[in-house]
């Protein structure tokens, strides 16, 4: 099976959109006013009350404003260069989360934010300002550095943080206003990575992360605090040394588990499981089958519709013998949605394309990470917008303007389609005459035979037999 080199991709021309049922064809929103976008890695994303959009990461600009780590953007898109402009935040931002009355809580690794002194955790009033009410300094200093943030229903906030004075992990709950909760006492060090917390009803809390383990003999990747904060010795997750980077609560109580999971006596790892509301793992869920290698598959971030379906973002290709480069919508069954088409889907840029999703009341999906392009938008970078729908089941052909790294070029004819044919890409250089220049099963054709100062000098299209 053919997948794509390692490039950078210099422009893409959508030759033919041949839907084969009516709706959108590319799921690509024009009316987001990114521009080039963040010059570095989207960490975090959260959707204001006013339709603003604060982004969160590894950036030191954005769409050539100097908004350091932490910008904001307007409802189109385009950025507030007003807001942290250069030199007023000096670490990165990696977590965002909304409370229910406006506020954002800003977690990372800086010690000034928007011009203030405030180390690894900050909240900003709904009008983007310090709120100076909230003070964590009694836990957190220049020594930490925040990486997950979750609210329980009361209120109180855990916070996942690394610590230098202990090269690892540790878990606090803080009071609305910042101060530590003397109820809750969590002196368990974890070594790995902390990116994910999620409280649960009786007020115990579920963490995971990037090769989480307490010591050689604990390294399960998921585990669960009691409600005051001591480690659950009962819980066992059945998981080996693994990754689990998204928890996501559906409505009816089960857990959605993305990452790149590996269960005790299974042959591979998957990179999507669903635990029931008792923690038990689900064993009637069977999601579509992700196809590429599961070594390098996994998912990194996860968000619920309010129809149930949910999209996952991350590190893969094909997915339910679908093209869905790194970002797929499933049916609360967790079979992928065909009507949710990405088109090119997301360009390679790292290892770690997608980091936040985040939705928006109309549906439309902001996605932040480390990509070069979005669909045919290549040169978006980092940050972009899909909108809630395409057409169902589209076949679609480009032509695709290819550098390779090693100083090579080529011209790459290319066609995604749904599964379940014979699929034929077809050359004419009158519109009148087709000629099958390749034809397979697989969700996708690349066809390589031109080079740049040769391109092809007629038409292509793409159709499918079932």
């Amino acid at each position: 099976m053919l997948r794509a080199p390692a490039t950078i991709l210099e422009a893409v021309l959508l030759l033919l959109a041949a839907a084969q049922a009516f709706g959108q064809v590319s799921l690509l929103d024009p009316s987001f006013m990114i521009g080039s976008g963040p010059d570095g890695p989207v960490d975090a994303l959260v959707l204001q009350t006013n339709q603003r959009i604060l982004v969160g990461g590894e950036f030191t600009a954005i769409s050539g404003c100097s908004n350091s780590f932490l910008a904001r953007l307007n409802a189109d898109g385009s950025v507030d260069c007003s807001f942290d402009p250069a030199g007023q935040t000096d670490g990165l931002v990696r977590c965002l989360l909304q409370q229910p009355d406006g506020k954002v809580l800003v977690g990372g690794g800086f010690g000034w934010l928007l011009g203030q002194e405030r180390s690894a955790l900050a909240r900003l009033l709904e009008d983007g300002s310090i709120d100076a009410s909230f003070d964590p300094s009694a836990v957190l200093n220049t020594n930490t550095d925040v990486y997950a943030v979750a609210l329980q229903d009361d209120g109180r906030l855990l916070v996942a943080y690394y610590t230098t004075e202990h090269y690892a992990f540790q878990i606090v709950r803080l009071s609305t206003n910042g101060t530590p909760d003397p109820t809750f006492v969590c002196t368990n060090l974890v070594k790995g990575y902390i990116m994910a917390l999620l409280p649960q009803p009786d007020g115990s809390v579920l963490f995971g992360g990037n090769g989480c383990g307490l010591d050689e003999s604990t390294n399960y990747t998921l585990f669960r605090l009691t409600a005051s904060g001591q480690m659950d010795a009962a819980f066992d997750s059945g998981l080996n040394l693994c990754s689990a980077f998204s928890l996501v609560r559906q409505t009816n109580g089960q857990i959605l588990v993305g990452g790149s999971l590996s269960r005790r006596g299974a042959l591979s790892s998957v990179p999507l499981l669903r635990l029931n509301s008792d923690l038990t793992w689900d064993e009637t869920f069977n999601p579509d089958t992700f196809a590429d290698a599961p070594e390098t598959t996994y998912i990194g971030s996860l968000v619920l519709q309010p129809d149930g379906k949910f999209v996952a973002g991350g590190w893969f290709f094909e997915v339910g013998g679908y093209w869905r480069r790194h970002i797929v919508r499933f049916t609360p069954e967790g079979h992928v949605d065909g009507c949710f088409d990405p088109g090119l889907g997301l360009g390679d840029s790292g290892d770690t394309p997608v980091r936040a999703l985040a939705l928006q009341p109309d549906g439309r999906i902001l996605v932040g990470g480390q990509f070069t392009g979005v669909d045919t938008a290549l040169g978006m970078c980092n940050l972009g917008r899909l909108l809630p729908q395409s057409g169902c089941d589209l076949t679609r052909v480009y032509l695709i303007y290819e550098e390779y790294l090693n100083g090579g070029n080529q011209t790459i004819a290319a066609a995604t389609f749904p599964p379940g044919g014979t699929n034929y890409l077809e050359f004419s250089d009158d519109l009148k005459t087709w000629q099958s220049v390749q034809t397979n099963s697989d969700p996708y054709i690349l066809y390589y035979q031109f080079s740049l100062a040769d391109p092809p000098s007629g038409f292509f299209r793409a159709r499918q037999e079932r």
